[in-house]
């Protein structure tokens, strides 16, 4: 048991999995990737239930990583994601990595450098513009020599 837990799921069913209709592209495995939103043929997709509500999964499955995005909604044309080989695995160099990719991204959209992230206080990164909060959700992720971000820009995800 973990007192200092903050999450914790309920009993999650998958409803789903279809396979991808087309194979992975083989550059996946080195590099950095930023493509636009999650409507491919080269992803995994499944269906969530937890309790009553109902989650969809984009994955991305290679030899060297495995990314997965999850939204409320079917419809993933609004969720942005990278995903980022770095050299350095300790977390802090992770942490960095990730921001700094996610920051560089973001950057093109909002046409300005004066973005930054801090962390809620549950433990989430929050983005900021100039110092007001941006009604933007993300997600980081670091593991091994990947880091990897999401977002949803302009509705739900």
């Amino acid at each position: 048991m973990q007192p200092a837990l903050l999450f914790s799921p309920r009993k999650m069913v998958v409803k789903n999995i279809s396979l991808p209709k087309q194979p992975l592209p083989t550059t996946f495995v080195s590099g950095s990737h930023t493509p636009h939103s999650f409507e491919s043929d080269v992803y995994y997709t499944s269906t969530i239930q937890l309790g009553e509500d109902f989650y969809y999964t984009r994955s991305i499955i290679s030899p060297a990583f495995v990314h997965t995005v999850v939204a409320s909604c079917v419809n993933f044309s609004n969720v942005h994601w990278g995903i980022k080989q770095i050299a350095a695995t300790g977390y802090a160099a992770q942490s960095k990595a990730v921001r700094a990719f996610f920051l560089n991204s973001i950057s093109h959209i909002f046409k300005s450098n004066n973005l930054n992230i801090q962390k809620h206080t549950a433990g989430y990164p929050v983005l900021y513009h100039q110092s007001a909060e941006v009604n933007i959700p993300v997600s980081f992720s670091h593991h091994g020599h990947f880091v990897a971000y999401s977002f949803v820009l302009g509705g739900q995800g």
